[in-house]
């Protein structure tokens, strides 16, 4: 499969998806959230927000390597065949440039979260991309690196 027709589906399937599942790690092993999540155009970033006193954010700010789950399966036997998944690799940080228009964009998607990103404690994290690893039919998996972007 062509490279950029892969990523026209990877972004395809953020735009469908509000919720991913974040993997840190806490003493090596792993733990894992769902978090509404947004995304930079160039599929290079992926952002969250947290509160700094959670396990999450005390894990990528000890281990910055981070792993983010988005998928559009329906829990149905269908899924075998329709469901794709990507699993985006990379390293995570707060955001300290650029914050308000970061938040400004992840609030585009989840207007609902406005609340909370406005208290003091808020974290905007940003997962810079290393790889995706884009799966279609629970086993044809596409490795695209971030050079390859």
């Amino acid at each position: 499969m062509e490279i950029d027709k892969i990523l026209e589906d990877i972004r395809d399937l953020f735009k469908s998806q509000r919720f991913a599942v974040v993997a840190t790690s806490n003493g090596g092993h792993p733990y894992t959230n769902i978090v509404s999540f947004s995304y930079s155009e160039d599929l290079k970033s992926i952002l969250f927000v947290t509160k700094r006193n959670t396990r999450k954010f005390r894990n990528i700010s000890s281990e910055p390597r981070t792993s983010v789950l988005v998928d559009n399966r329906k829990n149905s036997p269908s899924d075998l065949a329709e469901a794709c998944f990507v699993t985006i690799l990379g390293k995570s940080k707060e955001v300290q440039l650029d914050k308000d228009e970061k938040i400004k964009k992840f609030l585009n998607l989840h207007p609902y979260m406005s609340d909370f990103t406005n208290e003091p404690d808020c974290a905007i994290i940003e997962l810079v991309v290393d790889r995706f690893l884009f799966v279609r039919n629970f086993q044809d998996v596409v490795e695209i690196e971030a050079e390859q972007m």
